[in-house]
């Protein structure tokens, strides 16, 4: 008897209580018709291990437990989505970036950290996404789940994969969203060449709307500096979806790439996808 393939699960790393974070998950596994595997990771060798600091005798294990009874208890009235945990003693970091090699995407929330902590590798969500086998999903504190209405693709001439972008057509198509494909060109580079860039962005656009006909594609060039193009148009979509660089540098010596500056300044969630991504 041949069983059908089993849908990879959505993989949600927690920290703390994070209900918003948790049902914002949920709505995604359950739109994929996906399991939902809850990951929380403790250890005394992670720069977050303050967290479970404690003078009542309590052990760090059975503190990071309770995070975990707390996520099923709330996961259990959420609905039918197939429920998986995992409670490591490991850095968040090493154990998400792990678990996405399984994963149909991860789902963690934005970092809350210092500067200083900032600099010596303190962002779990910034690793993961520039890191992960999956699409990792960045999402703000206080996103509501909602109905996909309105989906945002960012390309330039350093992001322009076909891993996010069949992302994007996909996920839109599906949920009968619009779908802003933005393109963004400096402004001394489009100058140079206008008819050129809006030549390529139309290429673009037909060549992937032949493969997805159901999406609503509104296509925009835009000029201007890449990053705070795109931190602007989060201001108005319900979804951010963005390519990951091919080689993420690990230090703060040369500036960001465009996919780490949203994921810290998006004032939606971000989708942070591997450029050779396929469904």
């Amino acid at each position: 008897m041949n069983l059908p393939p089993r849908t990879p699960p959505v993989v949600v790393g927690i920290e703390r209580e994070q209900p918003g974070l948790l049902h914002y998950a949920h709505s995604w596994a359950e739109r994929w018709n996906a399991p939902l595997r809850v990951v929380h990771a403790y250890s005394f060798l992670d720069v977050a291990s303050e967290l479970y600091s404690s003078d009542d005798g309590t052990s760090a294990q059975d503190r990071a437990q309770e995070v975990i009874d707390d996520a099923r208890d709330y996961l259990e009235e959420l609905g039918p989505v197939p429920l998986e945990f995992s409670l490591n003693d490991g850095p968040a970091t090493a154990v998400l970036e792990m678990e996405s090699k399984h994963a149909s995407a991860v789902v963690v929330g934005t970092d809350d950290v210092s500067r200083m902590r900032r600099f010596v590798g303190a962002e779990v969500a910034r690793h993961v996404a520039m890191h992960s086998y999956a699409p990792v999903f960045v999402v703000p504190f206080g996103t509501r789940v909602q109905e996909l209405r309105d989906v945002v693709l960012e390309i330039d001439e350093h992001n322009i994969a076909d891993g996010p972008i069949r992302f994007a057509f996909e996920t839109a198509s599906r949920a009968g969203a619009r779908l802003r494909v933005m393109h963004v060109v400096p402004r001394t580079v489009y100058l140079a060449d206008p008819a050129q860039h809006g030549a390529h962005l139309t290429r673009l656009v037909e060549t992937w709307q032949s493969r997805y006909p159901d999406a609503k594609v509104s296509p925009s060039l835009v000029c201007g500096d890449v990053q705070d193009e795109a931190v602007i148009a989060s201001t108005s979509a319900q979804l951010m979806v963005v390519g990951r660089p091919n080689e993420p540098h690990h230090g703060q010596l040369f500036g960001l790439h465009v996919a780490e500056e949203v994921v810290r300044r998006s004032q939606c969630p971000v989708v942070v996808v591997p450029g050779e991504y396929q469904p």
